[in-house]
């Protein structure tokens, strides 16, 4: 069989110069934004398989062996980099994953040694074909292993590997049985071959990049809606989950529920003599404390400085009361400790019941909410006040 039929150099250097400005496009895209995990790995696939390419176009003039050992191990290695990605990605990566990578050298040493033993291409290159497949199924079943709805980047990379799988089986039935069809034929594999490294090529880059703008965006949104000391929803993410609970008319509005605000005491004093970073460790720990006692249904959030509120949704005042004080002697029963100081920590917690069909807005909701905290504040601190929407 002639290997270089329908200009095959010709192809392998297209394919090698697309997997140039592929590296380069990838590498200016982790140079200018953050990069998602797994984004790594995929450049550096991304490099291997150029590489490979580069070395499979050097047979021309070099000697046969180079270009077997070195370009087929050198691309099945860039193989492996995607899967091991989408396994970083997903937060799946364990460190015996990485042996993988020995399937490259192996496989190109085998096909050295079937080379020097006289074995014919037709069966190499099946052999190859075949390795290229397993790899692949590797990595379509990571991109759609707990797949989200939304991660329509993973499912594109699952298509263009179903793709390059068929394409490779396609390639493996015209090495055994193309001479049977006139469009069928031994000599079109290699094409193939060739157009399923194109494919491959520019459909993973498109699936990588659009996994990492994805991941990207759904950063942005987290840091948005949540507040970055201490993982709880902010002032936005707060407006955004409560929607439901203040909009007129809708179902939630009508059900009794109420709007606790929280108030850690003294914590000026905390700030002001042990420093912006023990005072901001003292908030995260009283947030993990308070969340910790936070049903599914409820809401929590920091809403300003030391504030926090917390919505709780089908709840009476007296039971949004016995929850504060839960909260209350949770917090200070045990003092927190940062470095050599043993701080204690106690809360005032306003509590204001909404009656069911109390139409309020969320704001309102939060300044009734307030000004229940207000009047603990007035009987001392480390008080607990409920009152009714009614009563304000």
């Amino acid at each position: 069989m002639d290997f270089f039929a329908f200009d095959i150099p010709t192809l392998l250097m297209v394919n090698f110069y697309i997997s140039i400005l592929i590296v380069a496009g990838l590498s200016f895209y982790l140079w200018e934004r953050q990069v998602c995990p797994g984004m790594y790995h995929w450049v550096v696939g991304m490099a291997m398989v150029a590489l490979g390419l580069f070395f499979l176009l050097f047979r021309v003039i070099a000697p046969l062996p180079i270009s077997i050992l070195v370009g087929n191990g050198l691309i099945l290695i860039g193989l492996i980099c995607f899967w091991l990605g989408i396994r970083v990605f997903s937060m799946k990566i364990k460190h015996r994953d990485y042996y993988v990578l020995i399937i490259g050298p192996i496989t190109a040493i085998g096909l050295l040694l079937a080379l020097n033993w006289g074995v014919s291409e037709l069966v190499r290159a099946q052999i190859y074909s075949w390795v290229i497949i397993s790899i692949q199924l590797l990595g379509l079943h990571a991109a759609l292993d707990e797949r989200a709805k939304s991660e329509y980047g993973r499912l594109l990379l699952a298509f263009v590997l179903l793709i390059s799988c068929f394409n490779s089986v396609l390639r493996i039935y015209t090495l055994q049985h193309g001479r049977s069809f006139t469009i069928l034929n031994p000599e079109l594999s290699n094409l193939i071959c060739m157009l399923n490294a194109t494919f491959l090529m520019l459909g993973a880059c498109f699936s990588f990049m659009s996994i990492g703008s994805q991941w990207l965006q759904h950063k942005v949104s987290v840091h948005a809606m949540f507040d970055s000391l201490t993982g709880i929803y902010n002032q936005y993410g707060l407006s955004q989950q409560s929607a439901l609970f203040f909009h007129p008319g809708s179902i939630m509005s009508n059900m009794k529920r109420c709007v606790l605000v929280i108030e850690i005491d003294h914590f000026r004093q905390i700030h002001d003599k042990y420093g912006h970073q023990i005072s901001d460790t003292v908030l995260k720990q009283v947030a993990t404390k308070i969340r910790q006692n936070i049903r599914s249904e409820d809401i929590f959030a920091r809403y300003a400085g030391d504030e926090f509120v917390v919505i709780l949704p089908e709840t009476t005042g007296q039971s949004a009361k016995m929850w504060s004080e839960r909260v209350r002697n949770i917090v200070s029963s045990t003092n927190i400790k940062v470095n050599m100081f043993d701080i204690p920590i106690t809360l005032t917690i306003g509590v204001v019941e909404l009656h069911e069909g109390k139409n309020l807005d969320m704001n309102e909701a939060i300044r009734l909410a307030q000004q229940s905290l207000n009047h603990a504040k007035r009987l001392g601190k480390n008080q607990i006040h409920l009152s009714k929407a009614a009563e304000l």
